[in-house]
C-alpha cells in the first residue's frame, strides 16, 4: 500500500510504501480519504481510521497517525465506508447507516445541525425506524447521499451550493422517491438509481 500528500502539514510528494500496515493487504477491501483523514475497510467488516480528528471524523478520542479500529463499531460488520471533507459514514450488513464528524450543514443526517460535532458513530435513526435498508453511501465535502432498497434515495445537507433542488437552507434529512424525482426532472418513469457518487459540491447519479 502506497500513500502520499500532507503529513503533519508537510508535503509528501512521492508515493511511499506503508510498511507498518495493521493487516495484510489481501485483507483490505477499500480505502477512502477525506480532507485530512483516511478510512480503511477490511474484508471481515472491520473499519479503521487515521489522520485529523478535529471534528471527530475518526470516531476515536484523538488524532492517530496510524490506523486504529473504530471500537464503537466492533460489534457491527461494515460493508461500505464514505468520507466527506470532515465527516464519515459507514453502512453495515444489516442496512443501517452510522455517521460521525462535522455536522454544521446537517451532513450527518441526525436531524440536528446545532449539534455541530458528533465524535462517535451514531445511527441515522430516521432510516432505521422507518425500516429502510441502505445499500450504499457517498459523501461530498459537506453533504451525503445514501441509496436504499426499493429504489429510495436519501440526501442530507444544506443547499448552499445548489447540491439539491429542494427549498433553500434545508439542514436536516431530506427524503425523496427516486422514480418520482426522475419524472419531475426528465418526465420519465421506471428509472432506478443503482450507483451514486458525490463530489465536493456536485452529486452524480
Amino acid at each position: 500500500m502506497f500513500c502520499w500528500g500532507m503529513i503533519d502539514d508537510e508535503p509528501w510528494l512521492a508515493p511511499k510504501n506503508v510498511e507498518d500496515c495493521f493487516c495484510a493487504l489481501s485483507e483490505i477491501k477499500d480505502i477512502v480519504c477525506g480532507w485530512k483523514h483516511t478510512a480503511v475497510l477490511k474484508n471481515d467488516g472491520v473499519m479503521c481510521t487515521c489522520g485529523s480528528n478535529e471534528n471527530g471524523q475518526l470516531g476515536h478520542h484523538k488524532d492517530v497517525q496510524k490506523l486504529a479500529h473504530v471500537d464503537s463499531l466492533e460489534t457491527r460488520t461494515v460493508t461500505q465506508v464514505a468520507c466527506g471533507e470532515m465527516h464519515t459514514i459507514a453502512v453495515t450488513d444489516d442496512g443501517l447507516v452510522f455517521s460521525w464528524g462535522n455536522n454544521t450543514k446537517g451532513q450527518l443526517g441526525i436531524g440536528n445541525p446545532d449539534n455541530t460535532v458528533q465524535r462517535h458513530p451514531r445511527v441515522v435513526k430516521h432510516l432505521q425506524t422507518n425500516g429502510f435498508m441502505i445499500t450504499q453511501a457517498a459523501c461530498g465535502a459537506k453533504h451525503s447521499l445514501v441509496l436504499a432498497t426499493s429504489n429510495f434515495s436519501f440526501t442530507f445537507s444544506s443547499q448552499n451550493y445548489g447540491v439539491f433542488v429542494f427549498s433553500n437552507k434545508v439542514v436536516f434529512l431530506l427524503i425523496f422517491y427516486v422514480e418520482e424525482k426522475m419524472k419531475e426532472m426528465e418526465n420519465t418513469i421506471n428509472r432506478v438509481v443503482f450507483y451514486a457518487k458525490c463530489l465536493n459540491f456536485v452529486e452524480l447519479k
